[in-house]
């Protein structure tokens, strides 16, 4: 029972200096990122370590505005820290061999699934007539809303628009930050299956 709670104070004190580390990787980053983008790759490597809190307060506290330059650390940062407070929550809740990992198991109401369907088609459509717009250099769908579309559970219509229409596909938010949403995702249904068993 000591050597648990030694394990666990431990992992507490690693866990403050990774998120620690990766507060002041992303205010270094903000301030040189224009000459340097190694501190924008161990910003996203401390927060992939457990550091997504500390990049959290950062955005918080120094980057509040959201724009293209910051977009992928905002969609890493809230991706990263659901999939690892998920993680904790089975550390600190269940055995490994207690954990469902059938998703599918997962028993929604017709009123979610029909939310999921629904949700799916609008940003589908809604990233198809973003590069409709582009085409025909119209005003264009703001950036933070088709995210919001995505983490709202429109993330696979978002990434099938996404190819079919080849658009966005360059742009590292949408190519990286969708996948890890739809990862994200399958985390919470993953916890979500397990809490109702």
């Amino acid at each position: 029972m000591k050597e648990i709670n030694i394990i666990e104070e431990r992992f507490l004190y690693y866990l403050i200096f990774i998120n620690i580390i990766s507060f002041f990787f992303a205010l270094i980053d903000k301030k040189f990122n224009k000459k340097t983008k190694i501190f924008a790759y161990l910003t996203r490597l401390s927060c992939f370590l457990g550091g997504s809190l500390g990049l959290f307060l950062f955005i918080i506290l120094f980057d509040r505005k959201s724009n293209k330059g910051n977009m992928m650390n905002r969609v890493f940062a809230l991706s990263i820290f659901v999939i690892q407070v998920v993680i904790l929550i089975f550390m600190k809740n269940y055995k490994l061999e207690d954990i469902d990992f059938r998703v599918w198991n997962i028993n929604p109401s017709k009123i979610l699934i029909y939310y999921f369907i629904i949700i799916n088609l609008f940003t589908f459509f809604t990233f198809g007539l973003d590069k409709y717009f582009a085409i025909k250099n119209k005003n264009r769908i703001r950036i933070v809303f088709l995210i919001f579309l995505a983490i709202i559970g429109g993330s696979v219509g978002g990434l099938l628009s996404m190819f079919i229409f080849n658009h966005k596909t360059r742009v590292d938010y949408f190519i990286y930050g969708l996948p890890l949403i739809i990862l994200m995702q399958v985390f919470l249904l993953l916890l979500f299956s397990n809490i109702s068993l």
